[in-house]
């Protein structure tokens, strides 16, 4: 079956004719996809019963021109409702007519309704419903889901729809569902253009895009909600969240669903993206809006993440087995909070100057340094970079690893067994409580003062003394002591005791 003019599914116009007639101008329109589509069910009025076209009913003959009456009257009413089948131009679910109701199901290995360049539209005038499953393809130019009035377009059981652009409430109401691995291919998508848009993507349902806008035009709400594993939507360009303040845009990440965003997110003021489980990855973030993140993972591949402001907020909190991981730096403004419990952190620098606090058996690792500028707070874990430093004026209470060189000018407290694997220098100060020790394996040079309150200095490296500095209290230096011109002084109720002097 070949034609020039496309189907359409909706109604242009509806009158009342019997039984088994033939029509002769579009009334109740539907439509027939092009061979070898199947077609399983056409649409309906609310007060009739369509019948089911398909390899079952044997594949109809029609020219451009023909119609086809669908439908069932009611027993001697030759006055009852029919659906009909006419061939137009463009593809059309849902025609103009308010109270109609067209549903078309594409079906089945094998199945393919394509639209031949033209564009398909999803509630024109009626409400219009397309499925799309059990392995069937639809294929058109630009479509549209919600053109004029209420439109659904259902995609499951790895159906696939491919268009140019994909507009989901265009003028009216739209809905867009993928269950099942169900997949969409577009350039452009848009959720919520200049009516409410909803995208739901649950049990590996997929979008794939060059772009995405989610919440478009002045006034306009869009939704996006994934849940599952292998649900999801890609951009290989930006992703953006909103347009301005009176655009509600929202997107939702749960059960490890994913959004891979390859440029950048942008996140306009009074929208949100919040992650509940799911895992959230972009080129950067940018934006007056906000991240709510509860669980999961963000992974940001080509800037930096700064808590403290917008998106993020003034404060993160990461739970047990989320992940942060960012390419450039991670940043925690003064008056910002970062919490990590037993999450990982992973950027190429780490830069504190809030607050900040590593618990559990969590980590941080950069592939640069991580420099303390405010309040750090190590309890468990473990910090892994070239250069760790706690600057001037700086506040760090430790216990867990240090694997790098440490290098402290402030004020560092430890509060368990602190590790520190590479060497390590103070000109600051280090208060050592009585439960609490410093394991050193590549040495200590002692540039300032070192209190120690019943704890103990332990490992292989060697402790300098350095000339004017001091080190006091009670407790245990089993290292070598260098003593090279500095002051040892136990004032403690109990001994400071030192294992091997030197230059005593």
């Amino acid at each position: 079956f070949e034609t020039a003019f496309e189907p359409v599914i909706g109604a242009e116009r509806c009158c009342r004719l019997p039984a088994g007639a033939i029509a002769r101008r579009p009334v109740c329109v539907a439509a027939l996809p092009p061979l070898p589509a199947r077609l399983a069910l056409l649409g309906e009025r609310r007060d009739s019963l369509p019948e089911v076209l398909g390899p079952e009913a044997g594949e109809p003959q029609l020219d451009r021109l023909a119609l086809l009456a669908l439908g069932q009257a009611g027993e001697g009413d030759e006055s009852a409702d029919h659906l009909l089948v006419s061939l137009q131009r463009e593809g059309r679910v849902g025609g103009d007519l308010v109270n109609f109701e067209a549903i078309k199901t594409v079906e089945g290995a094998g199945s393919l309704w394509t639209t031949a360049g033209e564009d398909l539209k999803i509630g024109a005038g009626g409400t219009g419903r397309l499925i799309v499953q059990d392995q069937g393809q639809v294929q058109s130019s630009d479509l549209y889901v919600g053109y004029s009035s209420s439109g659904t377009l259902d995609i499951a059981g790895g159906g696939l729809v491919q268009s140019s652009d994909l507009y989901v409430g265009y003028s009216g109401p739209g809905t867009l569902n993928l269950d099942g691995g169900g997949l969409v291919q577009s350039s452009d998508v848009y959720v919520g253009y200049s009516s409410s848009g909803t995208l739901n993507l649950d049990d590996g349902g997929r979008v794939e895009s060059t772009r995405g806008y989610i919440g478009y035009d002045d006034e306009t709400v869009g939704t996006v909600v994934a849940r599952g594993v292998g649900s999801g939507w890609t951009t290989t360009g930006s992703l953006y969240v909103g347009q301005s303040p009176s655009i509600e845009g929202s997107l939702v990440l749960e059960d490890d669903s994913s959004v891979d965003v390859g440029g950048l997110l942008e996140i306009a003021r009074g929208s949100t993206v919040k992650v509940a489980g799911g895992r959230l990855t972009a080129g950067g973030l940018s934006g007056e809006g906000w991240i709510d993140f509860r669980s999961g993972t963000i992974e940001i591949t080509g800037g930096d993440l700064s808590v403290g402001s917008r998106p993020v907020g003034s404060s993160l909190t990461l739970g047990t087995s989320d992940v942060v991981d960012v390419s450039g730096k991670i940043a925690v403004d003064v008056a910002a909070s970062l919490n990590a419990w037993s999450a990982s952190l992973d950027c190429q620098e780490f830069d504190n100057a809030g607050y900040a606090s590593l618990s559990g058996d969590g980590s941080l690792t950069a592939q640069t340094s991580v420099r303390n500028r405010g309040v750090l707070t190590l309890a468990g874990g473990a910090i892994t970079a070239p250069q760790v430093t706690n600057d001037f004026g700086a506040s760090m209470s430790a216990k867990g690893a240090i694997e790098g060189a440490f290098a402290n000018h402030g004020a560092l407290s430890l509060t368990g067994v602190l590790a520190v694997s590479g060497t390590m220098t103070n000109d600051g100060t280090i208060e050592i409580d009585a439960a609490a020790s410093l394991a050193q394996s590549a040495g200590l040079d002692n540039a300032g003062v070192i209190e120690m309150h019943g704890g103990a200095i332990l490992g292989a490296g060697t402790v300098v003394n350095l000339p004017g500095d001091i080190i006091r209290g009670e407790g245990a230096i089993a290292s070598d002591l260098d003593n090279n011109g500095g002051l040892i002084h136990a004032n403690g109720s109990s001994l400071l005791s030192l294992a091997n002097l030197i230059n005593g």
